[in-house]
């Protein structure tokens, strides 16, 4: 008899059993068991004999697991043809189910991972169990992977390794012809040798991949952040998307790391020389350097506006440090990465040399492409950069007891403006040429954008303003003196992006407000609304001020003389 719970089959189980009306007695014909055909009277009896014949019918019925086997081959059957979009929209529903699965188990974390690399194009490995409470899977591609070791049963994710096909270093040996070793190992170059006496052997290259932690990787899968896990695989096979051969993928991997080692070298040089943390980030030949971690590139932080330094949550202001503006991620950057191109020669090796000065200071100095330290390429390194601005007259701005009103002059259209997203480069030296272009136009679109705002006209407009930039690095600001019926006007020297200077004119409006403190102002928030406010203020204040101790001194001098009385 089967250990099973088995349920019986109406469609192949017959019991011939009929209802008397009359009586409500059950009779039962035909039963095996029942030879002499005696009528069961009683419900006990009933049941007895069903359960007889259930349990000799038992042998004949299949067991849950084979049930459920032959219930996924006919849901797999493919009896109708699915069309191309229905199978795309149902393996979309599938996946967005998928992801709303919580992480609870070994089996959904590789299910988990599995629909990762499938969405990706990526290949997944079945996990292989290295240890009793270990088990180990490889999400790759040709070029590299990623090894994940979980645990079991609990799919908690215990580290992550990746390893590039670049970085795979060969094993030699020496066997004789012959020999089984080769075919027992993947043999990937070989040439024939000679000793004496005169036995031929091959010499045998078999590659290891060199493996290393990454614990971003391991961070976020600890976390359950796919998504994160999804940009990481996204960057690693961004890094291969050139057009070219294998080989030259390979070497194309080795230039972008060159270049990363120089760019490295180059800040760690910087940082040992310039200790004020904004020229460090506005002024020096890569700004704040994070390094490549897991799938995102290697990133340069070279300017950080004021405002990005206010917490909202907090109402609070950060303090301008290395690890803020990597945590909060502040600032405007560029990202360090190789992308298909016409044939360029890059490096393949560092460039970087340390010269050191009588004076005791390190200085860099870079070689230039030879045959020996690049090669051609069809690629280039690029900065890719993000971030764009539209402008369209006029804008409104909202602020305490002011409302101000700004047209862009028509001279603006004579500026032409292309959206750049990744500028080509090849030489290290490139890189902080590029970011001094970059910082001015950066702190151009800031000083731009701090009047650019998406709001509805107000009812009132206290002051109205006309914008003209005569030049990426001279603004002019003109409009109504505060207290004199004439036009005033502001210049606004943008040559040195840490010391930005403001100008007055006329005379009467630099009287009420110095140059000195409108370009505090300015510098501490790069703002032209906010410093307009100011100036008008304090023009107001200053006027109210001196109009306040004129009227002190008329009011002395018509008081009466105590001698003359």
């Amino acid at each position: 008899m089967s250990s099973h719970v088995l349920i019986p089959n109406a469609m192949t189980m017959t019991t011939n059993a009929k209802m008397d009306s009359m009586n409500g007695n059950v009779l039962v014909d035909n039963i095996a068991d029942n030879k002499s055909g005696v009528r069961c009277e009683t419900s006990e009896d009933n049941v007895t004999v069903l359960m007889e014949r259930l349990h000799s019918k038992a042998s004949q019925m299949k067991s849950w697991t084979e049930l459920t086997k032959i219930m996924k081959q006919s849901v797999n059957e493919k009896r109708n043809t699915i069309d191309v979009n229905e199978r795309s929209q149902l393996q979309k529903c599938l996946d967005t189910i998928q992801k709303s699965i919580r992480i609870t188990s070994l089996q959904s974390m590789v299910e988990r991972l599995e629909t990762i690399c499938r969405q990706l194009g990526l290949k997944f490995s079945l996990p292989r169990q290295t240890s009793p409470a270990r088990v180990e899977c490889f999400v790759h591609s040709e070029m590299y992977y990623v090894e994940v070791l979980l645990e079991a049963p609990t799919g908690h994710v215990l580290d992550c390794k990746v390893a590039h096909q670049a970085e795979a270093v060969f094993l030699v040996r020496r066997v004789p012809r012959g020999s089984s070793a080769l075919s027992t190992q993947r043999c990937i170059t070989w040439k024939c040798c000679w000793r004496r006496p005169p036995v031929m052997c091959w010499t045998a290259k078999w590659p290891i991949r060199q493996k290393h932690s990454c614990p971003e990787l391991t961070e976020v899968l600890q976390k359950g952040d796919f998504v994160e896990f999804t940009k990481h695989l996204e960057g690693l096979s961004a890094i291969y998307q050139i057009n070219a051969d294998k080989k030259n993928k390979t070497k194309a991997y080795l230039a972008l790391h060159a270049l990363e080692i120089d760019l490295s070298s180059l800040a760690e040089l910087q940082n040992h020389q310039i200790n004020d943390i904004n020229n460090l980030v506005h002024k020096s030949p890569v700004g704040i350097l994070e390094p490549r971690k897991g799938g995102h590139p290697m990133r340069l932080t070279y300017f950080v506006p004021p405002y990005d330094l206010i917490d909202v949550v907090s109402k609070s202001c950060l303090p301008l440090n290395v690890e803020v503006i990597l945590e909060k991620k502040l600032g405007t950057s560029a990202t360090v990465c190789i992308e298909s191109s016409s044939s360029h020669r890059l490096q393949h090796e560092s460039l970087i040399n340390t010269l050191k000065t009588p004076e005791g200071k390190n200085l860099p100095q870079f070689s230039a492409l030879t045959n020996l330290n690049s090669t051609q390429l069809p690629a280039c390194f690029v900065l890719r950069l993000s971030g764009t601005q539209s402008t369209n007259s006029p804008f409104h701005v909202k602020l305490p007891n002011q409302s101000h009103c700004y047209h862009l002059n028509d001279s603006c259209d004579k500026l032409d403006g292309v959206v750049i997203t990744s500028i080509p480069i090849t030489h290290p030296t490139h890189v902080p040429r590029i970011l001094v272009h970059l910082r001015q136009q950066v702190l151009f679109n800031v000083i731009i954008g701090s009047f650019i705002r998406q709001t509805s006209k107000p009812e009132d407009i206290t002051n109205i303003f006309e914008v003209t930039a005569t030049s990426m690095s001279n603004i002019n600001i003109q409009f109504e003196h505060p207290t004199e019926e004439s036009l005033a006007t502001v210049d606004l020297d943008l040559r040195d992006v840490t010391n930005v200077k403001c100008k007055l004119y006329p005379s009467s409006l630099s009287s009420f407000c110095s140059d000195d403190y409108s370009s505090k102002v300015m510098q501490r928030c790069l703002s032209i609304p906010v410093t307009m406010r100011s100036i008008i203020n304090k023009c107001k204040e200053r006027a109210a001020a001196l109009k306040e101790q004129m009227g002190r001194e008329q009011s002395k001098q018509m008081q009466p003389n105590a001698n003359d009385l």
